[in-house]
């Protein structure tokens, strides 16, 4: 292996840990746990990058946000507000790594359970570009598509995956 694959393999390997802890880590809430965005996801994120761009079908307003600052304001107050948020990786990172950039692709399911105690499971795919600025990759892209399933669906998916978390 030449030093440029070997580069190029720790690199997706250390970008593929980062996605998984984004939604294992940063998306997942307690019950009576804060979510405050800069805490839990905000390290994740480019905050100075001009060519953000961040989406989420599961924002019901559908905005696109053009900074981590946007995106706590679209999610920060509902977040916060669920009682709990459970998440498991359903297919792992798929990883490119080109320089200073990446693209990584992966499917998580979801079980998020609202202050009124409502509960919805979701499967969805994210993908992310992220960017190594300073010796740390960071997302300055993201899409998440997500698809409401059935409860069943969820908890069959966590009770499968979960155990592997990190």
């Amino acid at each position: 292996m030449t030093t440029d694959q070997h580069s190029a393999s720790s690199h997706e390997q250390t970008v593929g840990q980062l996605q998984r802890r984004w939604i294992l880590e940063g998306w997942e809430k307690q019950p009576g746990e804060r979510f405050v965005f800069k805490d839990k996801v905000g390290h994740f994120y480019d905050w100075d990058h001009p060519a953000t761009s961040l989406h989420d079908t599961f924002d019901p307003q559908s905005r696109v946000a053009h900074s981590p600052h946007e995106w706590a304001e679209a999610f920060e107050t509902s977040f916060d507000s669920m009682q709990s948020a459970l998440h498991a990786v359903t297919d792992e990172p798929d990883i490119l790594v080109s320089g200073d950039m990446a693209s990584a692709t992966f499917e998580f399911c979801a079980r998020l359970e609202a202050a009124d105690g409502k509960v919805t499971g979701a499967v969805c795919r994210t993908s992310h570009v992220w960017g190594l600025k300073d010796g740390q990759w960071t997302i300055i892209r993201e899409h998440t598509s997500c698809r409401v399933v059935p409860l069943e669906e969820v908890h069959a998916l966590l009770g499968k995956f979960e155990p592997q978390k990190l």
